[in-house]
């Protein structure tokens, strides 16, 4: 006999609370000159959310919450909604210098599926390049006119 389900409707909605974080915020402390309190405001990275912390936080497990994506379509979609906000997190941190950049890109390769791509581009002058290839066995010297 299964076990019942620990899904709540209300998981999605709290899903998207939870990734819908601002990239900072406000912090006021007090700082001393010359024994005279004086207030300052400094701006404090907000922790990057993660869906591992989700998880727990609700009292599952990753793979219940990959279950619950594939049989309950509105927590896909809040899954799926949650992903963009921590990918925009995690972006947005990442170009205003708050996140380490191979950090940030790490995390976007790993969790994100982005890809590392390059375009070369083999013309001279618009005109394709001729290559010239020699084969040689091991241990003989390439020709050198």
């Amino acid at each position: 006999m299964a076990r019942p389900t620990k899904y709540k409707k209300l998981f999605c909605k709290s899903i998207i609370e939870y990734f819908d974080q601002p990239l900072t915020y406000q912090e006021e402390e007090t700082k001393y000159y010359k024994g005279e309190p004086y207030p300052v405001t400094r701006t404090v990275v907000t922790e990057l959310p993660t869906f591992e912390r989700f998880a727990s936080s609700i009292g599952v497990t990753m793979s219940t919450m990959w279950e619950w994506k594939q049989s309950h379509e509105e927590f896909s979609n809040a899954y799926s909604q949650a992903q963009q906000l921590q990918e925009q997190m995690i972006v947005g941190n990442a170009m205003a210098g708050r996140y380490v950049g191979s950090f940030a890109q790490f995390y976007l390769k790993n969790k994100h599926q982005y890809v590392e791509q390059s375009q070369i581009d083999h013309t001279t002058d618009g005109k394709p390049m001729t290559a010239l290839v020699e084969i040689v066995r091991s241990g003989d010297q390439p020709s050198t006119d």
